[in-house]
């Protein structure tokens, strides 16, 4: 059985879950927007980036399973920074 850790933002409509197989983000975008995601450790390093460019109105989905050097996620805590186009959100999650 896998534990899951998420954390929600309802008003950017975006949530990530946290597995053992890494992290997930969930989002919704009200019209079309530039999507830029960030992954962070707990320290603060940037350990990921995804540029995804303009994305089109409805529900999205980004996967984590490997850090920006192709390794696996190793367990601990992490934090998303999502950057929808005119908002930003920030986002917790675990990895056990």
């Amino acid at each position: 059985m896998s534990r899951r850790s998420w954390s929600r933002d309802r008003r950017e409509g975006a949530q990530v879950i946290a597995s053992c197989d890494g992290v997930k983000v969930e989002y919704q975008l009200p019209a079309a927007a530039r999507v830029r995601a960030t992954l962070h450790d707990a320290v603060g390093r940037q350990v990921g980036v995804l540029d995804i460019g303009v994305q089109e109105p409805g529900t999205h989905r980004l996967n984590w399973s490997r850090n920006g050097e192709g390794s696996r996620l190793s367990a601990g805590a992490y934090f998303v920074l999502l950057d929808m186009g005119s908002g930003q959100v920030r986002l917790k999650s675990i990895v056990r």
